[in-house]
């Protein structure tokens, strides 16, 4: 029969039930008593769409590490044979498994992050750390507007030069080619000057974010757990690390 699929008289290669369970739904194969052969498309489920590296569901697989091989961990649901979905955290590289459920994972994130505390001799060394990147940026700013003002002073020698070109030229196409250039000149210095006078002061931001800086510092637990940002709150979690923390050995 033309474009009607049929059962082979041998076993296939890989069975219908493992064909099912690795297309997890996408396609879906049905034989009936009489070997009718049935393909059904069905919707890919939500929570197998949009799989990204960094995903709000699983915010720190890209920031916690296996236990057993300090790779990052995976992120995923699994279906349990009831249809639930449930997800996970778990690492299954090097020939090894690792799987711990997410409000299990959750929960001894959260119970750590409340343990930690800064000690006062490295909030002092972070301040000053911060002091000497400040002053790194304050000198590029100056830098900065030494060349602004440079150019500034540029700008107006040129509109000087106009003006004394225009004093002895007589044509009145050459004079109206000069005054264009006078006005774009002068619209470039007003744009210059808007700049400059738009420069931050420095001084007062630096003393707002030692401020800041002391406080997130001194409130790090619930400032992390406050944030309502999953993603946001992984990034500032693996912010406190170099490496990719783990979750066994109470290294998190």
């Amino acid at each position: 029969m033309h474009d009607q699929l049929v059962k082979a008289q041998f076993d296939g290669l890989v069975s219908i039930e493992l064909f099912n369970e690795a297309n997890r739904g996408r396609i879906f194969v049905e034989i009936d008593s009489r070997d009718m052969i049935t393909i059904k498309h069905r919707a890919v489920p939500e929570h197998l769409k949009n799989k990204q590296i960094y995903s709000p569901e699983y915010p720190y697989k890209q920031v916690v590490a296996c236990p057993k091989c300090g790779k990052i961990l995976s992120g995923s649901a699994s279906r349990g044979k009831v249809g639930a979905y449930y997800p996970a955290y778990h690492c299954s590289r090097n020939g090894h498994y690792f799987c711990v459920p997410k409000p299990e994972f959750d929960k001894t994130l959260e119970d750590f992050v409340r343990t930690i505390t800064v000690k006062p001799e490295y909030v002092d060394d972070i301040i000053a750390a911060i002091a000497e990147l400040w002053r790194e940026r304050q000198v590029k700013q100056l830098e900065a507007n030494q060349q602004r003002l440079e150019y500034r002073q540029s700008l107006q020698n040129q509109i000087r030069a106009t003006v004394d070109r225009m004093r002895i030229v007589t044509s009145e196409t050459a004079l109206t080619y000069l005054e264009e250039d006078i006005i774009s000149t002068e619209n470039e210095l007003a744009k210059l000057d808007k700049e400059i006078a738009n420069q931050p002061n420095l001084q007062a931001e630096f003393d707002q974010v030692l401020q800041y800086a002391k406080y997130i510092l001194e409130h790090l637990p619930e400032l992390l757990l406050g944030l309502r940002n999953p993603l946001r709150k992984a990034a500032f979690f693996g912010t406190i690390y170099q490496q990719a923390s783990n979750l066994r050995t109470n290294k998190l």
